[in-house]
């Protein structure tokens, strides 16, 4: 699921507005950006949908945080539009400024459902 997600989130409608490039997690410090850069988790995978001893299907709930310098609506519109065209649910989202980076953020959540058959 990992490999999916960067993957989906490596489209080109993301990317050209992310010159900091896509982190699982964290950025590293020495990663340089001029305005925005995106890192993402998955929160929780939960089985689902058992039948016998075999699980059906994987849910996923998935954050992606976008860290910038300037507006995030651009790239914000663009994350929700190409993740649920890729069958990404939202959950919910929410702004922040962080005080101590002086970076506006923007945090998204999705859930996935995953068939293992």
């Amino acid at each position: 699921m990992r490999k999916q997600l960067r993957k989906d989130l490596s489209d080109d409608r993301i990317l050209n507005k992310c010159d900091g490039g896509i982190h699982y997690l964290h950025k590293k410090e020495n990663v340089q950006f001029k305005n925005t850069y995106i890192e993402y988790e998955i929160i929780e995978h939960i089985g689902n949908q058992y039948f016998g001893d075999n699980r059906g299907v994987d849910e996923y709930v998935i954050q992606v945080d976008v860290f910038t310098k300037g507006s995030f609506v651009e790239i914000s519109e663009a994350i929700l539009n190409v993740m649920e065209e890729k069958g990404y649910l939202f959950i919910n989202d929410y702004d922040a400024y962080e005080n101590e980076t002086k970076l506006y953020s923007y945090k998204v959540k999705f859930r996935y459902y995953k068939n293992r058959r």
